[in-house]
C-alpha cells in the first residue's frame, strides 16, 4: 500500500478492536467526504478523519442509548436518516446488523449504492415528508445534520414524521445548530433563523440552507408537535451540533445526559526542518467524565512519542475540556519522504481513542539528518 491516505486509514483502523472495523468504500460523490476538501484538509487526511468522524457518531449514540437503559446492538431496526452516503452507516453496521439498518436520503444515488456495497434497507426520500413512506417503527432513529438545513416549512413537519415512525420505547436523535452560531446580521427574532447556504453541492438552498435556533425555538416546534420529552446536550456532536434526544416516555436518566466519553482534536501544524528538528501540535477536547490522560504520537517505525499537554480548559458552550499539546524533538532517524503520524490520546479510564493523522514530511535523506 503506498498511498499515503490509505497509509494512514489502514494505522487508524489497527487502533479499533477488529469486530468493529467498518466498510472503507467511499463514494466519489460522498458530500461529507468532499466537504473535507472544500475545507482544506490535506488530501492524505481526509479518509482518516472521514471515519473517525463516523465513528465519534456511533460512540455518542452508544452513550446516549445506554443512558436510556438501552443497547444499541440489541436493536432490530434503526434508521439512519438524512444518510448520504454512509458516513455513519458504515459504523451501524458492525454495531448492529446491516439487515436491522434502514438508511434515508433524497439522493437516491445514494440509496442504490447503500443498498448495493452496505447491504442495508434503503428508503428513497423527497424534501417534502408527504411524499415518503418510512415503511415501518424503528427503535432508534439518527438524523444527523438535517435539521440543521430545513427552512421552517419543513423542519415541524419532518420531526413529526420521523416522530410518528418511532416505537413506544424509542429514541429519536438529531442534531441541531444554535443560535449563537448564526451571524447577527442574519439572525431572526422570532429565534428560527435560515441561511441559504449549504456545503451541499446536489440540494436546491430553498430546501437545504443552514439553520439555527434557540433553545426556546425548539422548544415551542415541539409543543407544536406533541412532544412532551425533550432532551439536550450542547456541542455534542462533532463539537458544535447541539444533540436532541426526542422520546415517547419521560427518562430520567436522560435529564442530566453528559458527554459520551470520547476525545476529539485535530493536529494543526506538523514540520521537520532540514536540521531534523521536528515541532508536532494541535489540540484535543475530552469529556470530564473520563478526561484526556495523555497523548502520544505514532510513526511506524518509531516508539510512541509522548505529547506535552497544556492546561485544560472548558471548550466552547459545552461542558468538554480543552487543552494544547506539541511534540519537539529531533526525527533524524526517519528517511527522507512522507511518513504516516498518528495523534491517540489516552483517557483517565485507559481507554485509547486515534483522534487524528497527517502526513509528515521528512525534507533530508537519512545520512544528511544523521550528520547533524
Amino acid at each position: 500500500m503506498n498511498d499515503i491516505g490509505e497509509r494512514l486509514e489502514s494505522l487508524y483502523l489497527e487502533c479499533l478492536p477488529p469486530d468493529q472495523h467498518p466498510q472503507r468504500q467511499v463514494h466519489p460523490q460522498d458530500e461529507m467526504y468532499l466537504w473535507a476538501g472544500d475545507l482544506g484538509v490535506p488530501p492524505p487526511q481526509r479518509r482518516l478523519q472521514y471515519m473517525a468522524a463516523g465513528r465519534e457518531i456511533l460512540l455518542m449514540l452508544r452513550h446516549i442509548v445506554q443512558s436510556a437503559g438501552l443497547q444499541l446492538s440489541e436493536m432490530k431496526a434503526v434508521l439512519d436518516f438524512a444518510s448520504g452516503f454512509g458516513r455513519v452507516t458504515r459504523h451501524l453496521c458492525y454495531e448492529t446488523r446491516a439487515s436491522h439498518v434502514w438508511c434515508s436520503d433524497a439522493l437516491h444515488d445514494a440509496m442504490d449504492w447503500l443498498g448495493t456495497e452496505f447491504g442495508v434497507h434503503t428508503i428513497p426520500s423527497h424534501p417534502n415528508p408527504n411524499d415518503v413512506d418510512l415503511q415501518r417503527k424503528y427503535d432508534l432513529i439518527w438524523v444527523g445534520s438535517l435539521f440543521t438545513h430545513l427552512p421552517r416549512k419543513r423542519f415541524g413537519p419532518w420531526l413529526a414524521k420521523l416522530l410518528g415512525a418511532l416505537e413506544p420505547k424509542g429514541l429519536l436523535i438529531f442534531t441541531t445548530h444554535a443560535d449563537v452560531y448564526c451571524p447577527s446580521d442574519q439572525r431572526d427574532s422570532s429565534g428560527f433563523s435560515f441561511v441559504r447556504e449549504s456545503e451541499s453541492r446536489a440540494l436546491s438552498l430553498d430546501e437545504y440552507g443552514t439553520t439555527y435556533l434557540t433553545p426556546e425555538a425548539l422548544r415551542n416546534i415541539a409543543r407544536e408537535i406533541g412532544i412532551q420529552h425533550l432532551y439536550s446536550v450542547p456541542s455534542e456532536a462533532w463539537g458544535r451540533h447541539d444533540v436532541q434526544v426526542v422520546s415517547h416516555r419521560s427518562r430520567k436518566a436522560l435529564e442530566q445526559l453528559a458527554h459520551a466519553p470520547r476525545i476529539l482534536g485535530a493536529i494543526l501544524r506538523s514540520e521537520v526542518r532540514a536540521t531534523g528538528h521536528g515541532w508536532v501540535g494541535g489540540w484535543a477536547i475530552a469529556a470530564p467524565s473520563d478526561p484526556l490522560e495523555a497523548i502520544e504520537l505514532r510513526v511506524p517505525g518509531l516508539p510512541p512519542t509522548p505529547a506535552i499537554l497544556g492546561p485544560s480548559r472548558a471548550h466552547d458552550r459545552g461542558s468538554f475540556l480543552h487543552c494544547e499539546w506539541y511534540v519537539e524533538g529531533p526525527l533524524n532517524m526517519l528517511r527522507k519522504g512522507q511518513h504516516p503520524l498518528l495523534a491517540v490520546g489516552r483517557m483517565a479510564s485507559g481507554r485509547e481513542i486515534c483522534f487524528d493523522g497527517c502526513a509528515l514530511e521528512i525534507p533530508g535523506s537519512l545520512e544528511n539528518m544523521a550528520a547533524t
